[in-house]
């Protein structure tokens, strides 16, 4: 990676620190992690969601399945908090993604590009 490029990186990381978003994470998960039972619980629902994520296939309806078992977790103030604000978080990572993905016109191979 040449300077320029880390020196940018290293802005954008300093900028999302700053941001409200950033900060409503950190908070949120420092509050999380005051329950050590429920930060499990909520790592554990997290890591289900992320396997659902890889089979598109069967997504909806296995997504549905696991919000209803983790439905106490998930509605728990310092959960749902914590999982809002991290979905926030990824949103920027994901606009960020797409948006040098756009204006580099890079272009990334899929597996329905393979077929």
């Amino acid at each position: 990676m040449t300077s320029d490029i880390k020196e940018a990186l290293d802005n954008l990381v300093e900028v999302i620190k700053q941001s409200q978003e950033y900060q409503e994470y950190v908070n949120a998960k420092a509050v999380l992690a005051l329950d050590d039972n429920l930060a499990k619980k909520v790592d554990e629902y997290r890591r289900k969601n992320s396997d659902l994520q890889d089979n598109k296939d069967t997504l909806f309806d296995a997504s549905f399945i696991l919000q209803k078992q983790y439905e106490d977790i998930i509605n728990a103030s310092a959960a749902r908090t914590f999982l809002t604000a991290e979905n926030n978080i990824c949103r920027i990572f994901q606009q960020i993604n797409y948006k040098l993905l756009e204006d580099l016109n890079f272009e990334l191979s899929t597996e329905e590009d393979d077929r």
